[in-house]
């Protein structure tokens, strides 16, 4: 699958659950921080998302224990993530 990233020993490297909270972090920090880690998760999110809105099954590292409806609920969640939580004030 063109966008199944694979480690050196071939298991696979997408890490949804880690994408997930890095976001809600990098989102809270903003700034630099939130401009780059959103502009390098956003392509390969659109890219392996399919046409019915869904991500395959096989595109994070987790998806054994949860399937296409564990992936397809995090890439949702990661791409809203601004649209569901304010900023915290600092």
């Amino acid at each position: 699958d063109a966008h199944e990233c694979k480690g050196s020993g071939g298991q696979k490297t997408n890490d949804l659950y880690f994408w997930y909270f890095g976001t809600l972090a990098a989102f809270q920090l903003g700034g630099e921080t939130w401009e780059h880690w959103n502009g390098a998760l956003r392509k390969p999110l659109a890219e392996a998302q399919q046409k019915d809105g869904s991500w395959p099954a096989n595109f994070d590292r987790w998806s054994a224990h949860g399937g296409q409806v564990y992936t397809t609920a995090m890439g949702a969640l990661i791409l809203e993530t601004y649209y569901r939580y304010p900023r915290l004030s600092r």
